[in-house]
């Protein structure tokens, strides 16, 4: 069914104030500020659009920026079926083409492959694989389109979420940082999230203003998925009875978290340019070593960070690597004696007093 969404119950945003709305910028200036359409403007771009509010508002304001800036580029509008809710999940579908063909914006679509993630036998993983399925789909899509960035309607009620939900399972200093920006997806696409600091309440009074109807999802109710009990049930529960500027609090920690793991980025990525080498080797294919004496002068904490970097750069499985494996990695810095570590993903670490060798075993001569 398409209606208008009613302001929706406080979930935890009660304490981000609003100043006079002539004061605020529009919708539209909001995302224009983060995403500027010069950037763009020639180029191919992806919009994930689910038929709900947050996607169709940025569709919308994608369309009327380009429609004003000009360019050769070409605006996709692309929706990813998963087939959770049978006919409604077919008619969001259908919506979302419509409203694509009124803009005059080109439609994609991807269905779920194999059995939908709401039988009985689902998974504990079940958000996560959608995410990854429909993620899949996106990226699959703009590289056949040629598409150099992905935009996606995160907004900030989604990054108070994230946070929330990261501290919950346990989480690092880079993972409290939320949802970024801008992220690199492959070597051809980033990602861009340029309405992550609006707040949802703004998104269905735009849509609003313009007269524009969208699509609710029943799931988005269910309480069984942990995102959905965080949104209705904790954040209402720690506003009401603990802090009712709890939002802007998590926003502000996650924002110190960013700028903290920027400045260790930065630390690592100087230390990586100088002090570790990748080889191309034709027996061993790709060897990575590291100068054993830099490491040692490096903090644990920013050892495990350089490695972290490797693991990353090398496309390494990093959801094997838990605290244990880093700090194992760590310690190999002040090896005195040669030494040798296997890790997951079928990794074999050498280390001695001059160097650290890293290779995957597959490719070992």
């Amino acid at each position: 069914m398409v209606i208008f969404c009613q302001r929706p119950r406080s979930c935890g945003f009660n304490g981000l104030h609003h100043k006079n709305s002539q004061t605020l910028p529009t919708l539209q200036e909001q995302v224009e500020q983060l995403w500027p359409a010069d950037r763009w403007k020639d180029l191919t771009c992806i919009v994930g659009v689910s038929g709900g509010a947050d996607s169709v508002a940025l569709l919308q304001i994608v369309a009327e920026l380009k429609r004003k800036s000009g360019g050769e580029g070409k605006i996709i509008a692309a929706h990813f079926n998963h087939g959770w809710r049978g006919r409604d999940s077919d008619e969001d579908a259908k919506f979302v083409e419509a409203l694509a063909g009124n803009l005059g914006i080109p439609f994609r679509m991807g269905k779920v492959a194999g059995p939908n993630l709401t039988s009985p036998d689902q998974s504990p993983q079940s958000e996560e694989s959608a995410r990854n399925q429909r993620y899949d789909f996106l990226i699959a899509t703009a590289h056949e389109e040629g598409a150099r960035y992905l935009a996606t309607a995160h907004t900030a009620n989604d990054q108070v979420e994230t946070i929330l939900h990261r501290i919950l399972r346990g989480t690092g200093l880079k993972g409290l940082g939320g949802i970024p920006t801008t992220r690199q997806l492959s070597e051809s696409v980033s990602a861009i999230r340029p309405m992550l600091k609006i707040q949802r309440e703004e998104v269905v009074a735009y849509l609003a203003s313009i007269g524009q109807t969208y699509r609710t999802d029943s799931s988005n109710q269910d309480c069984k998925f942990t995102r959905n009990r965080i949104r209705h049930q904790l954040l209402p529960l720690l506003t009401d009875n603990y802090n009712p500027e709890v939002a802007t609090a998590l926003l502000r920690l996650g924002l110190l978290a960013q700028q903290s793991q920027n400045e260790i980025d930065r630390i690592v990525d100087e230390f990586t340019s100088c002090e570790v080498t990748v080889r191309q080797n034709q027996a061993a294919g790709i060897v990575v070593i590291l100068r054993q004496p830099a490491l040692q002068r490096l903090s644990r904490f920013l050892r495990c960070e350089v490695f972290k970097s490797v693991w990353t750069s090398q496309s390494w499985p990093m959801r094997s690597m838990g605290l244990e494996q880093w700090n194992k990695l760590a310690d190999l810095a002040d090896a005195g004696d040669a030494t040798q570590l296997m890790l997951p993903g079928t990794i074999v670490v050498s280390a001695n007093k001059s160097e650290i060798t890293i290779r995957s075993s597959r490719q070992a001569p």
